[in-house]
Order: structure tokens, then C-alpha cells, then sequence
């Protein structure tokens, strides 16, 4: 990690650093903790691309219906160690809680990742790479290494990477607790939740990589409006 900031305190000895393990100064670092601040009170800050009303005129978010057809990934084809890119209406701004998925004919390891704004298989290629389930060299995520451009791309969520691969639910590729793989079954069901804001409402753009030629379909789901 690079340590950007070091501040001491003489009242009890401490030190607080203010480390980034992307090497950035510290006005960028201050910026981009400000703009996350931001984000996390007001989702209509995201940073993405494109024209939008204004906000003086839509001071209201139209709710996503998970009884309605919204959400829904219908089975298509994946062609094996290819980006397909399809977008699916869910609505202007709210959060997701769960995220299911399936590949069949046959069963294949896969990853997804989630935009909230148009995306297109060479962009994945340009900053994620054409592999995204290979290890790199440098020691960076395939979605972390260029992500100051996925984030300009609208960069929401990312499921699967090296090791990691979606598609062994119940159990894991890797395993955190024994290092061993457990048996592919094609099935991936993510909750861990992340907020979204789409650029051109109602809809999210999904990316999707699979190891092996195949067909996917799943959902993602609303959390309960609060």
C-alpha cells in the first residue's frame, strides 16, 4: 500500500495513515473520498456518462417492481472466452440485494459485471481484459486495474474473477477455507448487495464472460424499499 498521508497525535501517540494501494496523491485520494460520501447520501451523484434531466424536475425515483418482468436475464448464448454485453430494465437508481445466474449446456465457469451505463464488449476488452478469469501479473484485479476508466464506464458490480470463478454454487472454486475446489454445478447466487444509478433509465448493462460456449439466464433482485 502506498501511504499517501501520516498524521500524529501528541495527546496519546497515535498515528493515523491514509494509504491507497493504487499509489494515488492525496488531493485524489481526498477527492475521491468526498465524491464517495456524496454518492452514499444522494445515489443520483454517481459519476456516469450521459445526458440526464433535470434534477429540479424528477425529485422522485421510480421503485423497482421485483414482481415485474424487471430485472430478468433471459437465456441467450455465451460464446466461450468472449465478452457478451446485454442490458436489462430495472429502474433509474436503488439497490440490488441478490444476483442469480445459470449456465447450461454445458456448465461453465463465468463472471459478470454490472454497468450503469452502455458498455461494449471492446471496452471490457481495452480495461478488463479478454481473459478476466487469468491471474495478471502485476498483482491487480482484472476489474481493478484500470478502474478510474470502468468508473468513467459507469462500473457498478463485478461477480467472478481468478480463482474465483462464478458457477460452483453452494461451495466455491477456491475454497477460503481449505484452498480445494468444489464441484462446478454452472449456479451462482450472489447477496451481497451494491447500489446502482443508470444513465439511461430503466436500464443496466451486464457483461458477461464464460469459460466454455453455453447458455445463461438468471435475475437480479431488488432490496425492499426502506
Amino acid at each position: 500500500l502506498h501511504i499517501a498521508s501520516a498524521q500524529g497525535s501528541m495527546a496519546d501517540g497515535s498515528m493515523t495513515l491514509t494509504v491507497d494501494e493504487h499509489a494515488r496523491d492525496l488531493v485524489t485520494i481526498a477527492g475521491i473520498l468526498t465524491r464517495n460520501r456524496e454518492n452514499n447520501t444522494d445515489p443520483a451523484r454517481l459519476p456516469l456518462r450521459g445526458h440526464r434531466k433535470s434534477r429540479q424536475l424528477r425529485d422522485t425515483v421510480v421503485e423497482f417492481d421485483g414482481e415485474s418482468a424487471a430485472g430478468v436475464i433471459p437465456r441467450h448464448a455465451l460464446f466461450g472466452g468472449l465478452w457478451t454485453v446485454i442490458r436489462v430494465p430495472v429502474s433509474q437508481a436503488g439497490r440490488i440485494a441478490k444476483v442469480t445466474a445459470k449456465t447450461t449446456g454445458p456448465m461453465s465457469p463465468f463472471c459478470l459485471a454490472f454497468f450503469g451505463d452502455a458498455v461494449t464488449p471492446a471496452d471490457l476488452i481495452a480495461h478488463v481484459g479478454a481473459v478476466p478469469l487469468t491471474s495478471r501479473v502485476d498483482g491487480y484485479g482484472p476489474f481493478d486495474w484500470d478502474a478510474d476508466a470502468l468508473t468513467e464506464l459507469g462500473f457498478l458490480q463485478a461477480i467472478g474473477g481468478p480463482g474465483q470463478a462464478a458457477g460452483y454454487d453452494p461451495g466455491y472454486e477456491t475454497s477460503p477455507h481449505t484452498g480445494s475446489s468444489t464441484p462446478l454445478t454452472g449456479i451462482l447466487n450472489s447477496e451481497a448487495g451494491w447500489d446502482y444509478q443508470s444513465s439511461f433509465p430503466p436500464w443496466l448493462w451486464v457483461a458477461e464472460w464464460a469459460l466454455d460456449s453455453c447458455y445463461i439466464e438468471g435475475r437480479v433482485w431488488p432490496a425492499p424499499p426502506e
